[in-house]
């Protein structure tokens, strides 16, 4: 049986990005092959704690301080050595700068390597003095994992480990996306007959305010999904908008959970993703719209969402920060009905072929033992 520490500075409950759902899908899939997963992560309790379930067994250490974003725990560190040595193969997930120093200031000697995420786009400041510490790390790993081929094309970063460098991409498992009747017909009451769909936290970086100024005129209803420290200016560019109506999950439930989503996806039209910075270096929800079944339109950041939607088939990829190519893809894609049904059926043979969880649990499985042979 192999043992699978997987390393990330965050997980379910207190927070539910696109990482913490690709170490849930993953171990999920590596467990059913036989693998023992277990998770070192930051806490916001003061003291540490270990949550069990068939697929995971997630550590839970207190912060001591946070910058940018970036927890590092001290308990950790004295915790980390025996994690260690409890592994066969050590995980870790991109960027982390903890993660790095816990490698590196522990001279991890076991079969070593990275989901590479994201580049670190935003902190510049940060990444100036990160970049010696970044540097030795990816230099010690023994296998850096891309999400797409186009992320490590774009990538300044991993134009340096070509080399070591793979591809496997994000999947997720059909099974976590059971639609609820009763929550579908609730959905139902409180949605339009027709409607696009955004999904995500609403970050400066996913481009919504290009995407409202692209609907203002058109009478294309818009559903967005999700909470996020954008979301009062939001509401206030919606509020001035004519002709189309703008509706905000957070306004009609106090939680937005699995069931809702899944619920809410399903009765969608078309999925948008109109991020405007690279940051976005692949997003679920995309994946997601291609399991539903959903035709797409996303921007071209030179990352993995123009990888997971493929132009001119499961959708449109639109130059980022354009609200009038935006609006021009919605008015093409809403008003033709053969169209809406050719990228539907496209979106979600996609989807089987290349973005199935048990597809990339496979592929790391393989991975782990290729790393245990050398």
């Amino acid at each position: 049986m192999l043992k699978i520490l997987h390393v990330y500075k965050t997980y379910y409950p207190e927070t539910q990005g696109g990482v913490e759902r690709v170490i849930q899908m993953l171990s999920g899939q590596t467990a059913l092959m036989g693998c023992q997963n277990r998770l070192v992560t930051c806490t916001s309790e003061k003291k540490a704690f270990i949550k069990n379930d068939a697929c995971i067994d997630v550590y839970y250490y207190p912060k001591t301080i946070e910058y940018a974003s970036s927890p590092f725990s001290y308990a950790l560190w004295k915790a980390f050595p025996e994690h260690v040595q409890w592994a066969d193969v050590i995980h870790y997930h991109f960027p982390w700068p903890m993660a790095d120093l816990l490698h590196c200031g522990h001279r991890v000697k076991k079969p070593s390597l990275v989901t590479y995420h994201s580049d670190v786009v935003r902190q510049k400041y940060l990444r100036f003095f990160y970049w010696p510490l970044m540097q030795n790390f990816l230099k010690k790993l023994n296998s850096i994992v891309a999400t797409s081929q186009n992320y490590i094309n774009t990538s300044p970063i991993l134009q340096h480990y070509k080399n070591k460098t793979r591809v496997i991409p994000i999947g997720i498992d059909p099974t976590y996306y059971q639609v609820n009747p009763e929550k579908k017909a609730f959905w139902q009451k409180k949605l339009p007959t027709s409607f696009i769909l955004f999904v995500g936290v609403l970050r400066y970086y996913k481009g919504l305010e290009y995407l409202l100024e692209a609907l203002n005129g058109t009478s294309i209803s818009l559903v967005i999904a999700g909470k996020g420290p954008l979301l009062d200016e939001l509401k206030a560019q919606a509020n001035a908008l004519q002709d189309t109506q703008i509706i905000f999950t957070e306004s009609l439930t106090s939680s937005l959970n699995d069931d809702d989503l899944c619920a809410i996806y399903s009765l969608a039209t078309a999925l948008v993703i109109p991020a405007s910075h690279r940051s976005e270096a692949y997003c679920i929800a995309l994946v997601e719209g291609l399991l539903f079944g959903l035709p797409l339109i996303s921007t071209e950041l030179g990352t993995g969402t123009s990888f997971v939607n493929e132009h001119n088939k499961t959708g449109f990829v639109v130059p980022s920060r354009d609200s009038t190519a935006l609006k021009n893809a919605l008015l093409t894609l809403i008003n033709n009905n053969a169209l809406l049904a050719q990228m539907s059926t496209a979106s979600h043979q996609r989807f089987n072929d290349i973005f199935t969880a048990d597809r990339m649990g496979k592929l790391y499985y393989d991975e782990y033992h290729r790393l245990m042979l050398k």
